[in-house]
């Protein structure tokens, strides 16, 4: 059991792709609640550094992470961990989009060493 709460989200998903026609629009802004701020013109560099002041952030509070791993498409993944619980700061897929969005969010659960695969 865990609880994910998302940070932020980028669009187009799927790595550093930006879209091929910059006149290409997201057609799901508009499902997103009001409370989202959205910056339709943000590049990945901004998702990034929106991660990198969240793990500044945490790392502040927390220390330094267990493991910092990274695969392809952009996956990211930090774990803190205290006694048998993990705090995750990751980049993935949006699995309520239907991997429409990547999805920076904070994870908390049980701590498994397998934390350190992005594939858990």
């Amino acid at each position: 059991m865990w609880v994910h709460l998302p940070c932020a989200l980028y669009w187009p998903a799927f790595g550093a792709e930006e879209p091929d026609d910059p006149d290409d629009e997201d057609e799901h802004d508009e499902d997103l609640p009001p409370l989202w701020a959205q910056r339709p013109d943000a590049r990945r560099a901004k998702f990034h550094a929106e991660r990198d002041r969240l793990a500044a952030l945490i790392t502040t509070r927390l220390g330094t992470p267990e493991s910092v791993v990274t695969a392809a498409y952009d996956s990211y993944r930090a774990v803190w961990r205290r006694g048998d619980r993990a705090l995750l700061l990751e980049t993935t897929d949006d699995i309520h989009t239907y991997s429409h969005y990547d999805v920076l969010g904070i994870r908390l659960r049980r701590y498994d060493p397998s934390l350190t695969d992005l594939d858990t």
